[in-house]
């Protein structure tokens, strides 16, 4: 299970620009970064009273903090959100009920606060202008129209999932992390490096058993489902 095996980073950009020309304008939030092909166990980059957290806390546009250990308070432009710890509470960081600030983006004018219990991995977004609670994931990264973001979860199982929702919190799309062919049988690829491009079309890469490279673009059927467009290889 990914939470039993997380290795705490104590120091890690929390907010960040990707830096690649594909995808200059997407903003992600994260508290954990997640598994990759060439990195395939997941990362905790911040914990619950750590000096990563403290800083974030003191760059909230209307103050957050912990009036105490398992408490978090978050305000928003006309008002703040409470969250609780639960007994367990943190047991060694990798088991318990407790919350985890993870930073706010300004352009896209939300806070994130990452879950942990001992069924989920996840996240929620505090709108900073509506005070709203939305849908996230232990890491978020917002289209560059500002439109829609992507989260990921990590369940009991140990599997990270990838949601699409709208910028209003609607659940666009929600896949497991990898590629299954057509007939549902053969796996084509373990991890998909997903990101946005410049025109905030979600789009995913991946590497075949002959080490060609294959990208693919989530689009809208005319039937109004989602799914991944057929791949383009070089």
């Amino acid at each position: 299970m990914m939470k039993s095996t997380l290795i705490l980073l104590v120091s890690a950009t929390l907010l960040f620009f990707l830096g690649s020309p594909r995808a200059q304008s997407q903003i992600t939030l994260q508290c954990t970064a997640p598994a990759t092909v060439d990195n395939p166990v997941a990362s905790f980059v911040v914990e619950p009273g750590s000096e990563n957290e403290k800083e974030l806390l003191r760059k909230a546009p209307h103050g957050a903090a912990r009036p105490s250990t398992h408490l978090l308070v978050v305000r928003w432009r006309a008002g703040s959100r409470s969250f609780s710890d639960k007994p367990p509470y943190m047991q060694g960081a990798m088991a318990g009920f407790y919350w985890t600030y993870c930073g706010f983006s300004r352009e896209a004018g939300a806070h994130l606060i990452q879950k942990n219990d001992p069924g989920e991995l996840f996240g929620t977004l505090v709108d900073e202008k509506t005070g709203v609670l939305l849908p996230g994931g232990f890491s978020v990264t917002f289209s560059p129209d500002q439109q829609a973001y992507m989260a990921r979860i990590n369940n009991d199982a140990g599997v990270e999932n990838i949601k699409v929702y709208s910028r209003a919190g609607k659940e666009m799309w929600s896949r497991a992390d990898g590629l299954v062919a057509p007939d549902g049988q053969k796996l084509m690829a373990d991890k998909l490096s997903v990101h946005w491009d410049s025109s905030s079309n979600l789009v995913a890469e991946y590497k075949d058993a002959k080490g060609h490279q294959h990208s693919l673009t989530l689009s809208k059927t005319a039937d109004g489902y989602w799914q991944w467009s057929q791949d383009s290889a070089r």
